[in-house]
């Protein structure tokens, strides 16, 4: 029992570092690199500046593939920080705005990060800016990489989705349909299928290929988060309502609905197995999920003391 237990914490293990530091982005006391006048806000400093008080972050991050390097939007820039010391190492910078969404590419040479006046795409080795992408009128709240990194997904406020090439920064296809702003996105694993959703109250299947609609999911509570099953058949949501929804891709059939959780769910993710789900919501609440049996596991924090 003993064996198998410890089995299943090692699998989580990965799963959970995002979630993990979103809690600890939380807590300021464990995250002393956030403190206000400390020496790294002064890199990348405009010409003339003499000093910058503070590193404006506006909440999103994202770990590297490798779990070197943490990613942290701004509305200065994306802040990079050394993972296991959180000693911020670089700031990239060139965009005209705030940026609000970070991604990391699957070979973690490249962020992409989106805000209020575009798509940025930075080289993580040199810093520079790669590419600026300001086709969506509106702000972009979500941005993802396909599987092999090749091509971004963003989501903006302009009700919009749109794909472009990662190597020349040029648009491949525009997708329309949501009535409302569009800030979730996720390729699926094989990178065939593309899932959208936000403020109309549904849940868009693409295929990435030809851009059309392969399925809609009616009348939902607002998606504030959704990740794909390790093999494709399955589209778990973290909804505004407090639920957690286990979709079927295919058929766009409601499997089932997980309840537990007392608000708004931020973040949902698989087991590499596809046999557990993971839920973080506001109040820093984590939760594993049973998925075949559709019920609640344990807490995280039962396991951390494990």
């Amino acid at each position: 029992m003993k064996r198998k237990q410890r089995r299943l914490y090692d699998l989580c293990y990965k799963l959970f570092l995002f979630i993990l530091t979103l809690l600890i982005i939380s807590s300021v006391s464990i995250f002393p690199v956030f403190a206000q006048y400390s020496p790294h806000p002064q890199l990348n400093l405009p010409e003339g500046a003499k000093a910058r008080l503070g590193k404006a972050i506006t909440g999103d991050i994202a770990y590297s593939p490798d779990g070197v390097l943490l990613a942290l939007s701004s509305s200065i820039g994306v802040w990079l920080y050394d993972a296991n010391t959180y000693q911020a190492i670089d700031l990239l910078i060139g965009q005209a705005g705030t940026v609000s969404t970070v991604a990391f590419s699957p070979d973690g040479n490249t962020i992409v990060g989106g805000g209020n006046t575009g798509i940025y795409l930075w080289d993580v080795g040199t810093g520079n800016l790669k590419h600026s992408l300001t086709e969506h009128w509106s702000s972009v709240d979500s941005v993802a990489f396909s599987a092999d990194g090749k091509t971004v997904v963003s989501g903006g406020w302009d009700n919009t989705i749109r794909l472009w090439d990662v190597a020349t920064g040029t648009p491949k296809n525009t997708l329309t349909g949501h009535t409302d702003r569009v800030n979730s996105v996720a390729f699926s694993p094989d990178g065939k299928t593309l899932a959208t959703g936000m403020g109309d109250r549904t849940v868009r299947f693409w295929d990435v290929a030809t851009g059309t609609l392969k399925n809609t999911l009616e009348d939902t509570s607002q998606v504030l988060s959704k990740a794909f099953s390790p093999d494709g058949k399955t589209l778990a949501t973290g909804m505004e309502n407090r639920t957690v929804c286990l979709w079927d891709v295919v058929t766009g059939a409601l499997k089932t609905t997980l309840i537990g959780h007392s608000r708004t769910i931020y973040s949902v993710a698989f087991s590499p197995d596809g046999k557990t789900v993971a839920t973080w919501s506001s109040g820093n609440t984590i939760h594993l999920w049973d998925v075949r049996q559709a019920h609640l596991k344990t807490p995280l924090q039962d396991i951390l003391r494990a």
